[in-house]
């Protein structure tokens, strides 16, 4: 049996913590898609909403609360039955997210929301937009595969707010 190393600029980016590691993350991806926008999303204490932890275009898409917890097609998909929601066109996006055209700050064509899945728990989002048609099949195998980096930078990020907490 073969085990593939974990990538040393992972370890590298642990050492500096949860924006190191999404900012792993982005370089990773943006290898892959270009000039695309990376955001991750967790939901709060209550799951009432969910909080924009990470994002590669803060003046946009801001950290902090984002999308009320409603039960839509698009949130049973992701954190039901915990499957990623792609869409490679605006009418796809508008299939699944009505109101986006008019709540994007930006005209991205394409979207590729993935769960990020620790001991069989959605912990969060990561959510991807780019041009259109670009998360075609092994866009999103490359990407599945990176989602435990991601799990990794949001439990690490939950620590390091604990940890502040306590400083203070």
């Amino acid at each position: 049996m073969c085990v593939e190393p974990v990538p040393a600029e992972m370890w590298q980016a642990l050492r500096g913590g949860a924006d190191s590691l999404f900012d792993l993350i982005t370089r990773r991806a943006g290898s892959l898609l270009g000039d695309a926008l990376l955001t991750v999303l967790v939901p709060n204490d209550r799951a009432t909403r969910l909080v924009r932890i990470y994002s590669s275009n803060e003046t946009d898409y801001p950290l902090g609360e984002a999308d009320k917890v409603e039960d839509t097609a698009w949130f049973r998909q992701l954190f039901i039955s915990k499957q990623p929601v792609v869409a490679n066109n605006g009418n796809e996006i508008a299939g699944w997210l009505p109101d986006f055209a008019d709540q994007s700050p930006m005209q991205y064509e394409s979207l590729a929301n993935l769960p990020v899945i620790a001991d069989g728990h959605v912990l969060g989002i990561m959510n991807l937009m780019s041009t259109r048609d670009r998360f075609a099949e092994d866009t999103l195998h490359f990407l599945r595969a990176e989602t435990p980096i991601v799990a990794l930078a949001i439990l690490v990020s939950a620590q390091q707010r604990t940890a502040r907490h306590w400083q203070t």
